[in-house]
């Protein structure tokens, strides 16, 4: 499974990553890449921090793209 974000990911999208999250069958495989991402809410990250919590005892193997942060 591979779930992509737009640049923008705000509060609104949550339902619908709730949604996706919640129907990715136990043992797959999930790549998240928010290397696009210009701003994400912050409810959005601890969603994903909570599924790559979680996933781990469905047998989830999940890898989280995030973007570079240029300091």
């Amino acid at each position: 499974y591979l779930i992509k974000f737009r640049p923008e990911v705000s509060f609104l999208n949550k339902p619908v990553l709730k949604s996706y999250l919640a129907a990715i069958p136990a043992g797959s495989t999930v790549y998240i890449d928010t290397t696009r991402c210009r701003f994400i809410a912050s409810d959005i990250n601890e969603m994903i921090e909570d599924f790559s919590t979680t996933s781990y005892a469905r047998e989830i193997r999940l890898e989280w793209r995030k973007p570079v942060v240029n300091e």
